[in-house]
């Protein structure tokens, strides 16, 4: 395990002083819901009829991605399956939570065999070598790393506390930032600081009314570009002799209306909303698009590009750490170019993670996106950071779940459902207004995040640290020592492990 230790201790391997054993198989349906609870890699996965041991056993998980892991049973009646190596121990001559300890501490790649499929042997667990001290030492050892460990937990527990109020607080401040709450002050100032000009030409925020006006026009200017872009694909297909196929038209622009309040309710957690603002869908405040499906076809070609998928997008975070290519015709990469601003959702996850949000930022230059995700480009009457908090918050709130068809696998947005979505949407003044209340409260709110991931890396790097003074033999005084020599058990530990072996030597016969 380490190669310093007290002179006056002994270097051990674990073979030498006990017992290892793999677990007893178990199919699932032996399993019952009475009996002897059965420990599994992550705990008690059930119970069985009858029990293999009587008292408490350091557990080693020996197979899959748990593979290393230490448990230490209760001290009663249970039975392990077989993803467990058992250790026994002699109780009087060496402890069980010495030993526990000693393989928290230990280095796990000295009994880890394999990558694809690790697992711990018997074989590599018997070579493990660590230091024995005389059992008085071993019980102070115990004592003192339970009270700090303790401690330690409570402190952790503490910081885990913390963390959570924090994202409470956060899903509380998106929450009332779309209800206007945040805004109250700023919006009454709008009306009583206007010169006696202004107010005499109304307040300075627009009425709702005023408001669908904007977003209207918005919509047509959108569908203006996008028409003179048929045209051009139309002209340059005919130029072509019509060959593929033929452009598809626009669609014609839908007048845009001011869903009721009331309904409102009854479908989405934000509840009321300053009379200056407008529930509207999705659709009428921005492009809404389903990426390109991945195919065999498309895995070769002569416009070979980048892309995302949902393995790229996180909460409000875009990952180019595993970036795929796949081919995307000047006409498709027209489509399905991403630009800056964009907020794409994950189309297809797991149903706690479905329509996860995050802004892409131009961080690679001429991607494009798959069909596991949606595409979101608002219009200029929407500010692309208001749109993506509002995304962040629905995201939050579970909106996006519960329009998501899903199986027991998956869950899918879907881009068509994702457009009929509907959405508060203040003026664009306002929105700055609400960007820059967010940003400032969430700001210190992750500063005070960072403050506790940093504590919780802290506290696994002090509980490490513990372990290594205690099998170093540095973490207890000389006064500590002194007083366990003047036990009556106490004896060298080369008589400790010689009394060891030849009890273990005794047992087998």
């Amino acid at each position: 395990m380490r190669e310093q230790h007290r002179s006056d201790w002994v270097e051990v391997e674990l073979g030498e002083v006990a017992n290892l054993v793999y677990g007893k198989g178990l199919p699932t349906k032996n399993l019952t819901e009475g009996g002897y609870p059965v420990f599994g890699a992550n705990g008690i996965i059930g119970n069985y009829s009858s029990y293999l041991y009587e008292e408490e056993q350091v557990l080693i998980s020996c197979r899959g991605a748990a593979s290393g892991t230490i448990n230490i049973s209760p001290p009663f009646c249970f039975v392990t399956n077989n993803s467990l190596v058992v250790e026994y121990s002699f109780h009087d001559l060496l402890l069980n939570q010495y030993l526990y300890y000693i393989l928290r501490g230990a280095d796990k790649a000295q009994i880890i065999t394999g990558s694809a499929q690790p697992q711990v042997t018997i074989n590599n667990a018997r070579n493990l070598k660590f230091p024995l001290p005389p059992l008085p030492e071993q019980r102070v050892i115990v004592a003192k790393l339970e009270q700090l460990f303790s401690e330690l937990d409570q402190g952790i527990a503490s910081l885990q506390t913390a963390r959570k109020q924090l994202d409470t607080y956060r899903q509380a401040v998106l929450k009332q930032a779309f209800e206007g709450e945040l805004t109250r002050e700023w919006r009454a100032l709008q009306h009583t600081s206007t010169s006696s000009v202004q107010r005499a030409k109304g307040p300075s925020l627009p009425s709702a009314e005023a408001l669908l006006d904007q977003i209207q026009a918005a919509r047509a200017a959108h569908h203006a570009q996008q028409m003179a872009a048929w045209e051009q694909q139309i002209a340059d297909w005919e130029a072509k002799g019509k060959e593929g196929k033929k452009p598809r038209k626009p669609g014609r622009v839908k007048k845009v209306s001011n869903e009721s309040a009331e309904e409102q309710k009854i479908k989405y957690l934000i509840q009321d909303i300053p009379d200056t603002w407008v529930w509207v869908k999705v659709a009428n405040v921005g492009e809404v698009q389903l990426g390109r499906q991945r195919s065999p076809k498309h895995h070769s070609g002569t416009h070979m590009r980048p892309y995302l998928r949902v393995a790229n997008v996180f909460e409000n975070r875009i990952d180019l750490s595993d970036v795929l290519e796949m081919n995307f015709t000047p006409d498709e990469f027209e489509t399905y170019e991403l630009k800056d601003g964009d907020i794409l959702l994950n189309e297809g996850q797991s149903l706690e993670l479905v329509g996860r949000p995050a802004m892409y930022r131009g961080e690679l230059p001429g991607a494009c996106f798959q069909n596991t995700l949606v595409r979101f480009r608002p219009y200029s009457t929407l500010d692309r950071k208001f749109a993506l908090h509002l995304m962040l918050t629905y995201f939050k709130l579970g909106e996006f779940q519960k329009i998501a068809s899903w199986t027991t696998s998956i869950a899918h947005l879907g881009a068509g459902r994702f457009a009929e979505l509907f959405v508060p949407i203040p003026s664009l003044p306002e929105q700055h207004q609400i960007v820059a209340e967010i940003e400032s409260r969430l700001s210190v709110c992750d500063k005070l995040v960072e403050s506790i991931e940093a504590g919780l890396q802290q506290a696994e790097a002090l509980r490490q640290s513990l372990l290594k003074q205690a099998f170093e033999g540095r973490l207890l005084s000389e006064a500590e020592l002194a007083a366990c020599r003047q036990e009556p058990d106490w004896e060298p530990a080369g008589e400790l492990l010689a009394r060891i072996k030849a009890e273990k030597k005794t047992s087998k016969a």
